[in-house]
């Protein structure tokens, strides 16, 4: 428990640090866009995209 808790620590420290340099954050999801389930990937993509214009549009997170 204790080593994820500084683990943790210093991946946020670390965002953190990259954040103040001005470089843009880049969050991931992991989502399939072929095959069987590509249907509801290309959902899951669809609200991803509408969420980070949004989020964009209105300053960005920080």
């Amino acid at each position: 428990m204790k080593k994820t808790f500084v683990a943790t620590t210093l991946a946020l420290a670390a965002t953190a640090t990259f954040a103040q340099a001005g470089a843009p954050i880049k969050i991931g999801v992991v989502t399939p866009l072929s095959g069987t389930y590509a249907g509801i990937g290309q959902q899951v993509k669809w609200g991803l995209d509408l969420a980070a214009a949004q989020i964009n549009a209105g300053g960005g997170v920080m």
